[in-house]
């Protein structure tokens, strides 16, 4: 952790900026500044993996419990969805979705996305899915990680990805 830290204010004592921050000098080096949902964002994809402490899928399931995936295509406001469909004793499949949210389920939508923010925590939890956030701009495609699993050092980390599930999955039900 402490090598994180110094890692970090290292990058940022040198200029280690501008819109590729988030890959500059290593997981968690020069992104203190960075947005993660900036002012030009054209696209968002988060996804939820599915595993952790959960048991098998029935047999003959086209997916996992817990898994999804929601797209925001901002110019158009496309919303788009594909979740696993969970029944008892019958296999789980996939339902997928879309619509043009209204403009109060865009600025809610937005509202989550700005609460994403970057973590700096450096431990793991146990049996919690794999949560991740794409975020593309015009110049580049931001990978984030769940800080969840920080401990192992795949990325970027980022918190609030579960809140954004949810408002995801509130609208993929209106």
């Amino acid at each position: 952790m402490r090598y994180s830290v110094l890692a970090a204010l290292a990058a940022w004592a040198v200029g280690c900026g501008g819109s590729d921050a988030p890959r500059c000098g290593g997981p968690d080096a020069g992104v203190a500044d960075t947005a993660i949902w900036p002012s030009d964002a054209a696209q968002m994809t988060v996804s939820n993996a599915g595993g952790g402490f959960i048991g098998p899928a029935p047999q003959g399931s086209e997916c996992q419990s817990g898994q999804a995936t929601y797209a925001l295509t901002v110019a158009t406001r496309a919303f788009t969805w594909q979740v696993c469909q969970t029944a008892v004793a019958a296999p789980y499949t996939w339902a997928s979705g879309q619509k043009v949210l209204e403009q109060t389920e865009l600025d809610d939508l937005v509202t989550a996305l700005k609460a994403v923010t970057l973590s700096m925590r450096d431990t793991c939890g146990a049996d919690k899915s794999t949560l991740t956030l794409e975020v593309m701009t015009p110049s580049a495609t931001h990978d984030y990680l769940d800080d969840f699993y920080a401990c192992n050092h795949a990325g970027v980390y980022v918190t609030g990805i579960d809140e954004l599930l949810q408002v995801s999955a509130g609208l993929s039900k209106q």
